[in-house]
């Protein structure tokens, strides 16, 4: 029988060896290769944009002619309120000035006595003619005078009280009326936000006090001039912009570096650890983050003076809330920028309802002046309308800021209000106002008591030290207005 031939040789093995160590290597280079692209996809940023339009040469004012210095350096050397007692602490300012507090006229001068070297100075901060703080370039930058210049103004505003309890009500209106031009100048200031909002609190305040102050007046002609004097008190739109642009160049720029930006999240450079710089560089991404921003505050300069109907029709909060609130894994991408700008994004659309909450507390305080001289004119009545304030009271009805109509008025409920951010309106003579809307009780025309004597003077020789109490204070609030319709 024939034997087969031999099998051929057998070259597999060779081949073998080729193909696991090329698949060896795609193990080990393919993953690379997709972890890389990966990497890439998800820190790939942008080309960086420009935020030169936020910067604007600083303004040179001597020092002489500078009101906010004037206050700063005023405020750094005030003396802490004094205690009442052993023991005691002192109370808060806002509830002696509100009525919550009451106190005997020693006590007040006690509270006064360590201050008096104070009035001349805010006297000279009154006259200067300009204002201006030194300019603050990071946010870790601090303000140390801030708790103390409300702390000056509100002691003018209670020595104007005072004065006026014991039946020096010009100069007492004189007092409140150079504290709403001092809060002005704070306002005005052109630098951060939280001055900017400090003044507005302090406008706000001065205006009240000056409402508290013509329920003790005598003389319509007075009120009438008070009247017409601080209608000169307005806020500029230019002061909410500098402001604004102030906050956005500061913030724009450390946005654009990562570094930067956990240095001031983290508060301490030293203790910055490699774990989140290297999350910051994998989530972050600077120059999309500092352009959405910009982009942001850019589209909210562009709504100072805008209606109020503009404003919370095209509040661009709504837009920046979509990207800094979007789900996983669509938020993974720029993770870090989203809740740096969750973080550090100032709401404005709240910031810039607030401006016009100020402007309609102006002309509401010029209204309650105009109803008051009205009111000692003819013998304790309310007018019947508005009308009849002019020209005899106003030279013209002042027109609501949030939607320009004339302001609201009822007689029966004893109100006087702006609609405000909510379209609000006043529906009893007894209920509180509600919180968001700008407005006062007209409480010198309601009906007396025999008995009532709370705004006789309070002879200085003793007695208890009680200002009329008001509606509790309602700050200003930063929520979001709800939507609905108004003006700027």
């Amino acid at each position: 029988m024939a034997s087969l031939p031999p099998p051929l040789p057998k070259k597999r093995r060779a081949f073998q060896a080729w193909g696991v160590g090329l698949l060896v290597a795609l193990g080990i280079i393919l993953p690379i290769l997709v972890v890389g692209a990966l990497y890439r996809a998800i820190t790939a940023d942008e080309p960086p944009s420009g935020i030169d339009d936020f910067n604007t040469p600083p303004r040179v004012v001597a020092d002489a002619d500078n009101a906010y210095l004037i206050l700063r350096d005023a405020a750094l050397a005030l003396p802490a309120l004094p205690l009442l007692t052993t023991g005691e602490a002192a109370p808060k300012l806002a509830t002696i000035i509100d009525g919550e507090t009451p106190l005997s006229l020693a006590e007040i001068d006690q509270l006064l006595a360590p201050y008096s070297d104070l009035w001349v100075i805010l006297d000279a901060a009154d006259l200067a003619p300009d204002t201006q703080p030194p300019v603050l370039n990071n946010l870790l930058d601090t303000i140390p005078e801030t708790a103390n210049l409300r702390l000056i103004v509100e002691l003018a505003l209670l020595r104007a009280l005072r004065d006026a309890r014991q039946g020096d009500t010009p100069a007492a209106l004189a007092r409140a009326k150079q504290a709403l031009r001092l809060s002005r100048k704070i306002e005005a200031s052109r630098n951060t936000l939280l001055q900017l909002l400090l003044g507005h609190a302090l406008v706000s305040e001065s205006l009240s006090c000056i409402r508290e102050i013509s329920d003790h007046a005598t003389d319509p002609a007075l009120l009438k001039s008070t009247a017409d004097e601080i209608s000169a008190q307005r806020s500029e739109p230019e002061f909410t912009v500098a402001a604004l642009r102030h906050e956005a160049r500061v913030v724009a720029r450390l946005l654009g570096s990562a570094d930067e930006l956990i240095t001031i999240l983290e508060l301490d450079a030293d203790h910055v650890t490699p774990r989140a710089r290297f999350l910051a560089r994998l989530l972050y991404k600077p120059n999309q983050t500092q352009r959405i921003y910009a982009t942001y505050m850019r589209d909210n300069l562009s709504l100072v003076d805008q209606p109020w109907t503009v404003i919370r029709e095209r509040s661009p909060f709504r837009e920046l809330e979509k990207f800094t609130t979007a789900p996983l894994p669509a938020s993974l991408p720029n993770k870090g920028g989203r809740i740096a700008l969750n973080i550090i994004t100032p709401h404005t659309t709240a910031i810039l309802s607030l401006r016009l909450t100020t402007e309609a507390n102006l002309d509401l305080t010029r209204l309650y002046l105009a109803l008051r001289a009205y009111h000692l004119d003819n013998e304790g009545r309310l007018p019947p309308s508005l009308d009849a304030l002019v020209p005899d009271y106003l030279p013209a009805l002042p027109l609501d800021s949030f939607d320009d109509e004339q302001l609201r008025y009822s007689p029966e409920f004893f109100a006087i209000w702006s609609i405000g951010p909510e379209d609000g309106s006043v529906t009893s003579a007894e209920d509180p106002l509600p919180a968001k809307l700008p407005g006062c009780r007209l409480d010198f025309a309601r009906p007396k008591p025999p008995s009532a004597t709370n705004l006789e003077p309070v002879p200085q020789s003793g007695g208890s030290f009680q200002l009329p109490a008001r509606e509790a204070r309602r700050a200003p609030t930063l929520t979001p207005p709800a939507p609905s319709s108004a003006r700027a």
